[in-house]
């Protein structure tokens, strides 16, 4: 019932992994363009930190990761790239190997999700991606995909309706059928198995980089703020809580 601390890592970063039965750790190596995606390890309760072999990926602004199994899917995106970056760490073997090419434009935080047999690459993003002064006319960006490490493939899931569309800074949730996705618009699911979206039942207010978890039988929001115009973002102490109907 006390706080204690934890050795510093090998290097600096703000994105970790429990795989059960250690910490893991994603940060920069090197410096510049050639810097990689560094992971270390950290079993608690007394360590060291030891060092995992280096992602063959740039390190990225961005580091999404999610526990696949007996493996870790780890994805990186640099600002100003129209690309994203995956590779899989095999937790038994101590290697990578490279993803596919993704065919996502990394816009609005992807998010991966592991359903049990296949990774959920998903963003609260549009679909219609305004270029701004570089390129005035909108197009088509595909900020969603599906992965299949057995066959090391993507796919595009169905295109998500114009009127789901689940706002800024929504955080997601794997309920063991679907994905729920809650934000300042709203909430909406997407069930992999039937390639289909849903729109979640109205709240009584919603959220933007809030925290969520999903507890077996509800999705639980946390704090998070309003979007409100106020010079701290409006912080919240409240949340809600959501349990999907049956299907």
């Amino acid at each position: 019932r006390r706080w204690r601390p934890i050795a510093s890592a090998p290097f600096a970063g703000d994105t970790a992994l429990w795989t059960g039965s250690e910490l893991l750790a994603f940060g920069r190596v090197g410096a510049g363009p050639a810097a990689r995606l560094g992971v270390a390890a950290y079993r608690p309760p007394a360590g060291p930190w030891r060092r995992l072999a280096t992602a063959p990926l740039p390190a990225g602004d961005e580091v999404s990761v999610v526990l696949a199994g007996g493996q870790v899917a780890a994805f990186t995106y640099r600002d100003g790239e129209r690309a994203c970056h995956g590779g899989l760490y095999d937790l038994a073997a101590g290697t990578w190997r490279v993803l596919g090419a993704c065919p996502l434009l990394p816009i609005m935080y992807p998010q991966p999700i592991w359903t049990g047999s296949r990774i959920v690459l998903l963003t609260w993003g549009p679909e219609w991606f305004d270029g701004g002064e570089v390129n005035p006319w909108p197009e088509r960006v595909y900020t969603n995909g599906i992965y299949d490490p057995a066959t090391d493939t993507w796919r595009r899931p169905a295109a998500r309706p114009a009127r789901l569309q689940p706002g800024y800074g929504g955080r997601f949730v794997w309920t063991g059928r679907e994905v729920l996705l809650w934000g300042l618009g709203g909430g909406i699911a997407y069930e992999p198995s039937a390639d289909g979206w849903r729109r979640m039942a109205g709240a009584p207010f919603t959220r933007e980089f809030h925290s969520a978890t999903w507890t077996g039988t509800e999705l639980l929001v946390w704090g998070g703020t309003t979007g409100q115009d106020c010079a701290d973002g409006c912080p919240r102490a409240d949340g809600l809580a959501y349990r999907p109907g049956p299907r």
